[in-house]
């Protein structure tokens, strides 16, 4: 498999989720292996700021990627279609302090993506694999990676809302099968929640078409996407936060009440265990995975 870039540049325009400004974006291809790398054209325009966990800054309510004094919010709904796409190499000119939310999911930035095209490229692409088990927790809250040949996602969520409660996905990733059952799937949140955050300045730019939102009794969005939206939007958010590789990824990720904080450790430890182990590296691992195993009820 080769490494691939966009054909041509292309603009995305619209509002940041939490600043509520009009931002624009620039898409243009780079060389191979340049990976995705973001530029803060309105502060420090030759800056690069490489789309990896090495620069993620805060990881609160979204992920904000940063170096020195300048950053870039919310990049994970691009970086996830742009991994379901398929693209390795390219430049993301910003003029504002976020990418914009569009749809609220990625599926606009995907369509975009195909209407643009790839550009096939002479350099392999690489890929990011492991050995054995990798896994973070946080009280009942998990990510863990089982090697494979591609990448599968498996995710669960419970929330107390009468509305959600238990939902669970499993999704062999491909880019046909991410347009269609993972990309129109849009961030949620709570009125309540939601109120809180305005008054900290975030959320400003979200209504209730980009954001599916819910009140005390059910969702009050016009429009439901999916019976399990919010739970294909986790996965979203998890394809988008293993983009910080900077290589695809094969592995089986399963994840319990995920988030970005989560996923981002979970990134970081990834990265550290994609090297060759010893045997009793992997005896030791086996012994504490089956304590793992046993703390889930896995």
């Amino acid at each position: 498999m080769k490494q691939h870039t966009l054909q041509s540049q292309v603009a995305i325009e619209g509002k940041g989720l939490h600043s509520g400004q009009d931002v624009c974006i620039l898409l243009e291809p780079a060389d191979p292996g340049t990976g995705i790398v973001l530029f803060r054209e309105d502060l420090a325009p030759g800056m690069p700021i490489p789309a990896s966990w090495r620069f993620v800054v805060d990881t609160g309510h979204n992920v904000t990627l940063g170096r020195e004094s300048v950053s870039i919010q919310t990049v994970e709904h691009l970086l996830s279609a742009l991994s379901a796409a398929g693209v390795d190499n390219c430049l993301i000119r910003v003029n504002g302090p976020e990418i914009p939310l569009c749809d609220g999911g990625a599926k606009y930035f995907l369509e975009t993506l195909s209407r643009t095209g790839l550009s096939g490229q002479e350099a392999p692409r690489e890929y990011c694999q492991i050995r054995m088990p990798v896994w973070v927790e946080d009280g009942d809250r998990y990510l863990l990676a089982l090697p494979a040949h591609d990448l599968r996602i498996s995710c669960s969520i419970h929330f107390r809302h009468k509305a959600i409660r238990y939902q669970a996905c499993h999704i062999r990733m491909d880019a046909k099968t991410y347009l269609h059952e993972i990309a129109p799937a849009r961030t949620f949140g709570f009125t309540g929640d939601i109120e809180v955050l305005r008054r900290r300045g975030l959320a400003q730019g979200g209504d209730y078409d980009t954001v599916l939102v819910y009140d005390e009794n059910g969702p009050i969005s016009p429009d439901i996407h999916f019976e399990d939206e919010c739970v294909r939007h986790k996965v979203l958010d998890i394809m988008g936060d293993l983009a910080l590789l900077g290589h695809p990824l094969r592995a089986h990720v399963i994840g319990h009440k995920t988030g970005h904080a989560l996923d981002v450790e979970f990134v970081r430890r990834l990265a550290a265990e994609m090297i060759t182990v010893s045997d009793t590296d992997t005896l030791e691992r086996d012994r504490e995975f089956a304590s793992f195993c046993e703390r889930m009820n896995l």
